[in-house]
């Protein structure tokens, strides 16, 4: 589901890409999988989602299946216009569990792009090549992902979070410390 009005357009990445038709403010939540799991989404198990990746015929488990917590995974049951997001290892959005948060301000017409090192299995049959780095694109094993999604959170919300325990979070450099 997503909170700001988008559509897909031919993209200069990689066939069509999915494109914001409002500004979106840094911080923004931009959407959230998983909210209407009534109308077809379906959380699946890691085992499941790898067996189901084999099928090469089912174009809408292949365009919508992503990680979504740890071992869990969430497809949709009809194709949507989230299947255009494309992949950047530079996003303008950060996927956590779920929820594509706005990592910068985005302008209206921009693309919105993730790291799909987030979305896919690390024994995933789904990978493919950065078109930028050339470097293959596969999925993080989940606690890693887990680890530098929430160091992304952290970060992109440093400014709102100081920590005033002296010396608590000394071992996390990305969060300020008390002042």
């Amino acid at each position: 589901m997503f909170l700001y009005k988008v559509e897909s357009k031919k993209s200069p990445i990689e066939g069509e890409g999915l494109y914001t038709l409002e500004d979106i403010k840094k911080g923004s939540v931009v959407f959230y999988w998983g909210a209407e799991q009534t109308a077809g989404d379906k959380i699946i198990s890691e085992a499941e989602y790898l067996e189901k990746r084999k099928d090469l015929t089912d174009d809408t488990f292949q365009k919508t299946a992503v990680r979504w917590v740890g071992d869990k995974f969430i497809h949709c049951t009809e194709w949507g216009l989230d299947c255009y997001m494309n992949h950047s290892y530079n996003p303008n959005i950060l996927y956590y569990c779920g929820l594509g948060f706005a990592k910068e301000d985005i302008k209206q017409g921009e693309e919105l792009l993730a790291n799909f090192q987030y979305f896919l299995s690390e024994n995933d049959t789904a990978f493919f090549d950065d078109k930028d780095t050339g470097k293959k694109v596969i999925g993080l094993k989940s606690a890693q992902g887990l680890e530098q999604q929430a160091q992304e959170i952290f970060k992109l919300f440093s400014d709102k979070m100081v920590c005033d325990i002296e010396g608590c979070c000394e071992h996390l450099e990305f969060l300020p410390k008390n002042k």
